[in-house]
């Protein structure tokens, strides 16, 4: 059962009192699906939060009032991936019923199906301009969607020997990267796919974002590794051992002044980084179990985390 508006109100305020740590009585989680929660994302505006996991569901949660706006049954198995349209009105949802759907914030209506995948569903990403989409799944395929004309533009050539478990655009949309079970981070040419350079790295790659200026890259390893890379050249300037052991969940901060990143994993903390300095920031410990999704606000004030303990939780970003 969900907890009810005003106790979702007071274990926020409760957490706003606090940094990198939940207050003792606020005991009852910020959110409570009722399986784990595999994906996160904030609209463009930060105004909203989309939740989505095991059950299949997505969950809609005005993020100031800390309610939800409606609950979505979205797919009929769980879902691995979720992203916010560049208007923040849409949502894709990637689900392991190999579909993406396409949804309308307000109205909870599915708008479109995108179908062709053959394996479920595990990574999304929308373009800067709002008017493509990417998207991964287990059988190791990269495939490009045209999100107006609601149709498939390429599915790459080649593709993944495994499972491809996560993609991200890079600068002005016109490259897409991919990483995935077979070691390999690979680059494509947009809209056409091709494979550009060889493929790159020799670890397990499990969660990739790309920074907002699309200057950086960076990827969590199944080793335990968080890697930046500069995109110019694809150059690793960053390798931070974590104490994760498996890295899930990965972000990097909004800000250009804040050489941030976040991550998260198998024992349950979120980790604060200077990629620059190699250097924790901080451990934020709250989550019983595995941590699957973190993300940073677009104002980059607030770090939301979502677990196999079922709970999503918020944690406000250290000053310096």
């Amino acid at each position: 059962m969900l907890p009810s508006p005003s106790s979702l109100c007071a274990a926020i305020a409760l957490i706003a009192l606090t940094t990198g740590s939940i207050a003792q009585d606020a005991d009852a989680p910020l959110t409570h699906h009722s399986g784990d929660v595999r994906a996160l994302a904030f609209s463009p505006d930060g105004a909203w939060l989309a939740s989505a996991g095991g059950e299949g569901e997505v969950r809609v949660w005005n993020v100031a009032e800390g309610t939800c706006l409606r609950t979505i049954v979205a797919h009929k198995d769980g879902v691995d991936a979720i992203a916010f349209a560049t208007d923040g009105l849409w949502i894709l949802s990637g689900g392991n019923d190999k579909t993406v759907k396409l949804w309308n914030r307000n109205t909870g209506e599915c708008a479109h199906t995108f179908e062709g995948h053959d394996e479920r569903v595990l990574g999304l990403a929308i373009a800067g301009d709002g008017k493509r989409f990417a998207s991964t799944d287990a059988g190791g395929a990269v495939w490009l969607w045209d999100l107006a004309k609601r149709e498939r533009i390429a599915r790459a050539t080649g593709g993944h020997e495994s499972a491809a478990a996560c993609i991200a655009f890079g600068p002005k949309d016109k490259l897409l990267y991919s990483g995935g079970w077979d070691r390999k981070l690979r680059t494509w040419t947009v809209p056409e796919l091709y494979p550009k350079g060889a493929p790159s790295g020799n670890e397990i790659v499990l969660s990739m974002v790309v920074d907002r200026q699309g200057k950086h890259l960076a990827t969590g390893s199944r080793e335990g590794h968080a890697s930046v890379f500069r995109l110019k050249k694809l150059k690793r300037v960053a390798n931070i051992t974590t104490a994760a052991r498996e890295v899930r969940a990965i972000d990097l901060h909004p800000s250009p002044k804040r050489p941030w990143l976040v991550v998260a994993g198998l024992d349950g903390r979120v980790e604060l980084w200077d990629y620059k300095k190699e250097k924790k920031l901080h451990d934020f410990h709250g989550h019983t179990k595995v941590v699957l999704a973190v993300r940073f606000s677009p104002d980059g004030k607030w770090i939301a985390t979502g677990s196999d303990d079922t709970d999503i939780r918020f944690w406000r970003v250290p000053k310096k």
